[in-house]
């Protein structure tokens, strides 16, 4: 070994490790004159940046602004009698939470966590004493579900039925029965606004169209030209125009379609063009997932006699 490295001249010892955090800084930022200067200059934009952004939270920010518009942000113009009903939905919510939480943990963790970390947040800003109440009990509520639901299998099922019924639960909570109700007295979409109607439009969509883009996934793969025809036909053609069109249209075009003395709601309106936009999308996946599966799988099934 020596001999043929003297006769080659290569150095053949091995390359110096480095360890602990000095040898990673050694390695990575500061492994030569170039890495070293862009490594100063990049620290030195990163401290003036924090600078500015820790002057700007704590001197140069009005917060007041939003404490003082935190309702509105929230829920729009909801009836301020009646927001007790919202926060009966986030508790509900916040429950079912930690319990798939404890049941399956995953996505499903991070999500509570997310949560808890938000209703946390929320306790950081001036709000009445009320508000903060309700903000505590989601975050225990969020951790009772996870203890009731932590190790116990059986759990599962019933947290299924409970998540599938949640969102009925929630629009008839939320809206109400009747403008004489005693209890929950109608509150149109009209008056829901702020981050309640963002996602109560984001949820509703995704658990009513994706239905209708399995159908259509599977119309597209349908072997009747017709049906498949039109199905590709729709989902190329929502596809390709932006969202803010088809909310356009479903505000403006809807009511001429129904005709008459029907009305529909402007958060109806928006939740039918979210839907019908999303489930082109819904369809694109499914049908792609469908692809994904080897003929071989497929002409096994049929072999066995398989729908």
């Amino acid at each position: 070994m020596a001999t043929e490295a003297a006769i080659t001249g290569e150095d053949i010892r091995p390359p110096r490790t480095q360890v602990g955090p000095l040898g990673w800084l050694r390695a990575n930022l500061f492994s030569s004159i170039g890495n070293t200067l862009l490594t100063l200059v990049a620290g030195a934009l990163v401290m003036f940046a924090i600078a500015g952004l820790i002057d700007w939270v704590f001197n140069r920010a009005q917060w007041e602004v939003i404490a003082n518009n935190l309702r509105i942000l929230m829920l729009g113009i909801y009836p301020i009698d009646q927001t007790w009903r919202v926060w009966a939905t986030i508790l509900i919510g916040a429950f079912l939470v930690g319990l798939g939480w404890g049941a399956w943990g995953g996505v499903l963790r991070s999500i509570a966590v997310g949560v808890a970390a938000a209703a946390l947040v929320l306790n950081v800003f001036p709000i009445e004493l009320g508000t903060r109440a309700y903000a505590v009990a989601a975050i225990i509520l969020v951790f009772v579900g996870f203890l009731l639901a932590r190790g116990r299998p059986r759990m599962r099922r019933p947290v299924i039925v409970m998540g599938l019924l949640f969102p009925l639960v929630a629009v008839l909570l939320l809206r109400g029965f009747g403008e004489n109700h005693p209890v929950l007295p109608l509150a149109k979409y009209d008056v829901w606004g702020g981050l309640l109607l963002t996602f109560t439009l984001a949820l509703l969509g995704i658990v009513i169209s994706f239905p209708l883009g399995v159908l259509l996934a599977l119309g597209r793969r349908s072997s009747l030209p017709v049906v498949r025809g039109l199905c590709i036909a729709y989902i190329e053609l929502i596809r390709g125009v932006p969202l803010v069109t088809i909310l356009f249209m479903s505000q403006l075009m809807l009511p001429l379609f129904f005709g008459g003395e029907t009305t529909l709601e402007r958060s109806t309106r928006a939740l039918i063009g979210v839907v019908l936009f999303s489930a082109a999308y819904h369809a694109e996946n499914v049908r792609g997932g469908l692809q994904a599966i080897p003929i071989g799988q497929i002409e096994a099934a049929k072999a066995l006699g398989m729908s």
